[in-house]
């Protein structure tokens, strides 16, 4: 991947630095979930990534997979102007249609063999409506895929705070560290943005509108494997990550995601949703409703 600092053509703040540096870091741990789903598709096929900020995944997988054709949304929103410019600083590639719109923008009937969302899909304004509006973009064969928190479990990791009760309590509780927060890191905005998304929501939406869910629990031990190896990364999460990474050296972590009730609670979910007339594979994560 291109420097990306090369692409803005002027300085950065400390703050953008930083959060380029996320992004960066971010856009890998993306690259390594969606390339088998890449690996899979046909010469042509189409992929979108919704919310797709500056580009700097689809920088990556473009240059990996030029025979595939690939766009992304990027609405931009308060609290996410550096997203905008170094969107419109992006070096356009061939295989790479890059469009300052939300996914709803999309044109009628336009076809994806391959959508994949990474840490947006919790801050969609309206969520159900996106997971409807998968059963017209996705062609017969497609598959989304989802990585975003899971607020079933009582913890939000943007801001590193615990969720008590629900959004409007936990607000209440720690407006003061909120609003801390958003100033200091240019992001205000972002707590309105997040919609407290719950796996057993998204599941029973799915199931009202006939579309196919697997959930891969692999994610939590590829989280924790990024815990051990990613200082930068394990610095984001505060304390919450030593409960994880003690249950699993003793074991415990592996008996809990057995059980129903802490599946539905992982705090972190990956998702494939597709049309029920796919071929269906064997996985110990396909999830019935």
């Amino acid at each position: 991947m291109g420097n990306w600092l090369e692409y803005m053509g002027k300085p950065l703040s400390k703050i953008d630095l930083k959060k380029l540096s996320i992004l960066e870091d971010e856009a890998d741990f993306g690259f390594e979930q969606i390339t088998p789903f890449l690996s899979r598709l046909q010469k042509g096929n189409s992929v979108l990534e919704v919310g797709c900020g500056p580009g700097i995944l689809l920088d990556k997988i473009a240059l990996k997979y030029p025979e595939l054709n690939f766009s992304g949304v990027e609405p931009g929103g308060e609290g996410f102007r550096i997203f905008i410019e170094l969107l419109e600083s992006f070096k356009k590639r061939a295989n790479v249609k890059l469009l300052r719109r939300g996914y709803e923008n999309l044109e009628v009937g336009e076809k994806f063999d391959f959508i994949f969302l990474v840490n947006v899909f919790e801050h969609l304004p309206n969520w159900r409506h996106f997971l409807d509006f998968l059963k017209f973009a996705l062609s017969p064969q497609g598959t989304c895929l989802i990585l975003c928190p899971n607020y079933h479990f009582p913890y939000e990791p943007h801001f590193k705070l615990p969720v008590i009760i629900n959004k409007f309590v936990t607000y209440h509780l720690f407006s003061p560290l909120i609003k801390k927060f958003e100033q200091e890191n240019e992001y205000v905005g972002l707590w309105n943005s997040l919609n407290f998304v719950k796996l057993r929501e998204i599941l029973d939406h799915c199931s009202k509108s006939k579309l196919r869910v697997k959930q891969d629990q692999k994610i939590i031990s590829d989280l924790l494997i990024r815990l051990n190896k990613d200082d930068e990364f394990k610095s984001r999460q505060g304390v919450v990550g030593i409960p994880a990474v003690i249950a699993t050296k003793i074991g415990l972590l592996g008996l809990l995601i057995k059980s129903r009730f802490f599946r539905d609670r992982l705090p972190y979910l990956k998702l494939e949703i597709s049309h029920p007339s796919k071929q269906k594979h064997n996985s110990e994560f396909l999830i019935s409703n």
